[in-house]
């Protein structure tokens, strides 16, 4: 198994699994170039609904540089500024990045925002065939969605919520991404549109847990986690 993509939290609750996904994402992908990393823009500081830059990241394990051929190719093709700024706060991408400095010091990453809340399908769309036009290209390219998945529920709400979200994550239909439950919907609808014209649509699910079986804490206001790879 070779996977293209993957899904991991951004919440550093569970740092040990974030470490485990990737971890387990070495041995499965060791010789990953680029990481295009799709994260929900949590704070609304994108000027647009879809944010890349040509800014790299610091992280404790070094910096991680930008992709400048695919970012560049990104905001041209969507007629979008390079926004640094956008990415100041964005845990959902700075999170993730000394993941990939320990773990693959010499990839790059292409770190794109997106706006869950005024979302535009035909946008989405013109970003999965850029994407698509890279993977085509380029074996060594990787597509993490950072996400996380049932919010503020209870534990039972959230048993259910995983098992609906689950379900519809591994049929791969994009009429039914709005059913899951998850802070980044746009990105879900990135893959599955991807999926859908590579006929990749395998999902290994490494691991899927919740913030009050971690922690024993807060049982009214539980997050999800589900860790896979898509191959």
């Amino acid at each position: 198994m070779s996977p293209y993509a993957g899904v991991t939290s951004h919440h550093l609750l569970v740092s040990p699994l974030i470490d485990r996904w990737f971890s387990e994402l070495k041995r499965l992908k060791p010789d990953i170039r680029t990481f295009v990393i799709l994260s929900p823009d949590h704070f609304n500081n994108g000027k647009a609904r879809i944010n890349t830059t040509s800014a790299g990241f610091d992280t404790c394990y070094g910096k991680i540089h930008s992709n400048k051929k695919y970012t560049e190719t990104i905001l041209n093709s969507m007629n979008i500024k390079d926004d640094p700024d956008a990415f100041n706060h964005e845990h959902g991408i700075l999170d993730i990045v000394p993941f990939i400095a320990k773990y693959f010091p010499d990839a790059k990453v292409v770190a794109i925002s997106l706006d869950q809340i005024n979302r535009s399908n035909k946008e989405l769309i013109r970003l999965s065939e850029i994407l698509y036009s890279f993977m085509e290209k380029d074996e060594k390219i990787f597509l993490l969605i950072s996400a996380d998945f049932s919010h503020r529920c209870n534990l039972l709400e959230t048993y259910k919520n995983d098992s609906n979200s689950l379900a519809r994550l591994m049929k791969f239909e994009e009429q039914s991404v709005n059913g899951i439950y998850s802070d980044n919907i746009a990105a879900l609808y990135v893959l599955f549109h991807i999926a859908q014209k590579t006929g990749r649509k395998k999902m290994y699910l490494m691991c899927n847990t919740n913030s009050f079986d971690y922690s024993k804490k807060d049982d009214k206001d539980i997050t999800s986690y589900i860790f896979s790879f898509i191959y």
